[in-house]
């Protein structure tokens, strides 16, 4: 891993950085909070991590091998350093600098650790009230559309099918429209657009007797006819 870094130059300036869900220090960070070379601290942790591999324990819990490019722009070696990391490093500190260290980076990994339980319990209460808004907004909407059902007007499908219905029942397809008609001035409407869903269905029974009426002229005419 190539790690990105500024120089703080100052302990209190110690920045954690969140490594797949573990916080680490870069390891220049902390030879500048321990005022000693960058390669000095390199050569204390490899001593340690040699200590802990005699004892069969992984280096990577306290310090994660990675890299930084320099200002010669090549590639060269540093450390992620854990919180246990850390706690070591400042234990073999002595004296007034090994407390400093101590101090910085407890506050420093306290922060980030206080931050991200924060920002987790935020996303949570945002995702509660976003599904609570959610469910009263879809409520509502449901309330409202049960409300207007009755001013809803036909679909297309449901207007095909009304046309179907009075073809089906008349002697001659032709008089569709006299039907139409009829239906149309009992409702008051000028197409079938106009009328709301519910009315028309509750209608149904003006379309049966203007069926049965058209369909009794129809027959009157063509007796006619033959007469004539």
């Amino acid at each position: 891993m190539i790690c990105e870094w500024r120089k703080g130059g100052a302990m209190n300036e110690l920045k954690i950085l969140n490594l797949k869900g573990t916080n680490v220090i870069d390891s220049r960070e902390v030879s500048l909070a321990l005022e000693k070379e960058h390669k000095q601290l390199m050569r204390e942790i490899r001593n340690i991590e040699g200590v802990l591999e005699g004892e069969k324990i992984s280096p990577s819990i306290y310090f994660i091998q990675s890299e930084y490019i320099n200002s010669q722009n090549k590639k060269q070696p540093s450390y992620l350093i854990t919180k246990m990391g850390c706690e070591m490093l400042g234990n073999k500190q002595p004296g007034e600098k090994g407390i400093k260290f101590t101090a910085k980076y407890v506050q420093a990994f306290n922060q980030m650790e206080n931050y991200l339980i924060n920002t987790g319990l935020i996303n949570e209460l945002r995702a509660e009230l976003t599904s609570s808004i959610d469910n009263i907004v879809n409520e509502r909407i449901q309330q409202i559309e049960s409300k207007c059902s009755k001013y809803y007007r036909p679909s297309a499908l449901k207007k095909v099918d009304l046309i179907r219905y009075i073809k089906s029942r008349l002697h001659n397809e032709n008089d569709y429209d006299l039907v139409k008609q009829r239906v149309l001035i009992k409702l008051n409407a000028t197409k079938w657009e106009d009328v709301p869903v519910e009315e028309l269905i509750n209608s149904l029974n003006i379309v049966d007797e203007s069926i049965r009426i058209i369909n009794l002229d129809s027959r009157s005419r063509q007796q006619t006819t033959i007469f004539d």
